[in-house]
């Protein structure tokens, strides 16, 4: 058994939502971590008691330490950003962490993450992400390289999947609850802070599905586009960025989406 020292102070917040079939493996990329996590916070945000039990089940197989485990369920089904804050508010570690139920870490994700935001003092971190992993990993360089995000960047796109970010919990701007898309976007900007945001230059997140959009589908990106829009909006609105901003990260936004239009006309053309 493992000592108290030897569990990192880092809090791993999980989300799910009819996703008990792939939960079981998102929690083995956790529990065969190199370093341990001090806890592990799963929410279920199905509203349905059958899903429930189905979750518990597979905790009473898992072979993490009990009493580091923690599980909640809404009553309702009440949106991604409100069970996220939820599980921010159930945590305790100095850091969060976050993966979706249907996605997987690298095995040394959070030694790696961890000793880098120890070591450089940073406030969030966030890493590659390869949506089609389908659970395999290349090797990590010895030497994992870093850069800072600038704010102006931050601005242009966003450059974290939420399974890839890691965060100091004390004083983090909780997701939004009143938007569904872009909500992790507006996370990372309102939480910015000029040279505490880190990305590290290695994969070390996966999934098992195609990334939001890459059906070709146009409904798919009108959403997406119109859910980044409401993010900036309710930043202004809230003070995290400038009038000049939002209409510069507006204009970008609606260049891209028309981008994306035309590359989707195109192959349907073909």
């Amino acid at each position: 058994m493992l000592s108290q020292s030897q569990y990192v102070d880092v809090s791993v917040i999980i989300p799910t939502y009819f996703s008990s079939n792939s939960l079981k493996r998102a929690l083995h990329s956790v529990a065969f971590q190199t370093l341990p996590v001090a806890e592990i916070i799963i929410i279920d945000d199905s509203g349905d008691s059958s899903e429930v039990i189905k979750i518990k089940n597979i905790l009473k197989e898992f072979t993490y330490p009990r009493e580091r485990v923690k599980f909640y369920f809404n009553s309702k089904n009440m949106g991604p950003s409100y069970t996220r804050n939820r599980g921010i508010e159930e945590s305790t570690s100095k850091y969060i962490a976050f993966l979706d139920s249907d996605d997987i870490w690298h095995p040394a994700k959070i030694e790696i993450q961890y000793s880098i935001m120890e070591e450089l003092r940073s406030k969030l971190s966030g890493h590659q992400f390869n949506h089609t992993s389908n659970g395999k990993f290349d090797g990590v360089s010895k030497s994992i390289k870093t850069r800072v995000i600038k704010r102006k960047e931050l601005l242009l796109r966003n450059p974290f999947s939420t399974p890839t970010v890691m965060a100091i919990r004390e004083n983090f701007t909780k997701f939004p609850e009143n938007i569904r898309f872009g909500e992790d976007y507006f996370c990372w900007i309102a939480n910015y802070s000029p040279g505490d945001f880190i990305l590290i230059k290695s994969t070390l997140a996966g999934g098992f599905k195609a990334s939001y959009g890459a059906s070709g589908l146009s409904q798919d990106i009108s959403v997406m586009s119109q859910g980044v829009k409401a993010a900036f909006l309710l930043l202004l609105r809230r003070g995290h960025i400038s009038r000049f901003e939002y209409f510069i990260a507006l204009t970008i936004e609606t260049m891209k989406y028309l981008n994306r239009k035309t590359v989707i006309l195109l192959r349907k053309l073909r």
